[in-house]
């Protein structure tokens, strides 16, 4: 028993570490992979590790190693972004060695690829540019890309603004970029503030009575019941014994048939009466209980308190039996 908790609990421990660590364990991993994949040549199995490896902890040299992988597997674009991301990166953090390297590749890729700016004079620069749902690193600054020939879809992304997105027919390749206009973007939705409430705020509802509460308030009702019950027959077992001494003879305790009927009749109420009594001590007994160790609670109205429903046990010339009282 001592070992399984033991090996419970481990694995508990190990489930607990922070998910940052096995993110970039598993990036590192990767990223092996795919070096050794690429190695042996197999581009295109190498290519998606680098990919996954990225997402997971991005990293220049892991950006680096996927721009050659689809370079080496012919995915000409797809290369040039990969390329284009690491200059930047290696430019923000001082890299130049690593930047150098990347526009070596950068103008390489360039010459069988047409070459695309955007014009947004006019219009504010944009946060991202995607082009075929593929983020093109810089071209929201303003700086020259490069796309695929044919018909693409480009979408145009400002904070604030609403996402646009057009058809542009790139051309092949020639000796001038090709200019694209920027779309207008709209305005987001400002939210509606809510109206003014004029200083009156709306009252909470009374927070809901304790469980406790509540059961207290049910044992009562079942102790009150059994009170009720056994009121009403230990009164109707007394009427029956009072009528069963028409019929017997008091000191020889000797019945006609229709006394004996009385008195089976009057025995059968008693033990009613008695078991009504029994369950009237328990209710009273379990409802004290239960008031006694609930959480203090706000009282209640002297409204809603008399409005509650009341068991009251009636005895008329005609019976006995029970009522229930309430006000409105």
């Amino acid at each position: 028993m001592r070992l399984r908790t033991t090996l419970i609990a481990a694995a508990c421990s190990l489930f607990a570490l922070p998910a940052l660590a096995d993110g970039k364990s598993d990036a590192a991993r990767l990223f092996k992979e795919g070096q050794d994949l690429m190695k042996a040549q197999k581009f295109a199995d190498a290519c998606p590790k680098f990919e996954d490896s990225q997402k997971l902890d991005a990293q220049l040299g892991t950006v680096l190693n996927l721009a050659f992988c689809r370079e080496k597997l012919g995915s000409t674009w797809l290369s040039w972004l990969a390329y284009r991301d690491a200059e930047l990166r290696a430019d923000s953090v001082g890299k130049r060695d690593r930047a150098e390297f990347a526009r070596q590749h950068l103008t390489e890729l360039e010459k069988n690829l047409p070459r695309v700016t955007l014009d947004c004079s006019g219009a504010d620069r944009l946060d991202e540019l995607m082009v075929e749902e593929r983020l093109v690193p810089g071209a929201g600054n303003g700086q020259p890309f490069t796309a695929e020939p044919g018909r693409r879809t480009f979408r145009f992304e400002k904070s604030g603004k609403k996402p646009a997105s057009i058809e542009v027919l790139v051309q092949e390749r020639r000796s001038t970029p090709q200019r694209v206009a920027c779309p207008t973007l709209e305005d987001r939705p400002v939210a509606t503030p809510p109206p003014p409430t004029d200083g009156v705020t709306d009252t909470p509802p009374p927070p809901p009575a304790p469980l406790s509460h509540t059961a207290a308030y049910l044992s009562f009702g079942v102790g009150a019941l059994g009170l009720a019950t056994g009121s009403v027959f230990g009164i109707m077992t007394l009427g029956k014994k009072a009528d069963s001494e028409k019929e017997c003879i008091a000191q020889t305790k000797e019945c006609t048939k229709a006394g004996k009927s009385i008195l089976k009749t009057a025995d059968a109420f008693s033990y009613v009466s008695d078991g009504g009594f029994v369950l009237a001590v328990v209710g009273v007994a379990l409802g004290t209980y239960f008031l006694i160790t609930a959480p203090s609670a706000p009282p209640a109205s002297t409204t809603k308190a008399s409005a509650m429903p009341r068991l009251v046990p009636t005895v008329s010339r005609d019976g006995a039996g029970a009522a229930f009282f309430t006000t409105f």
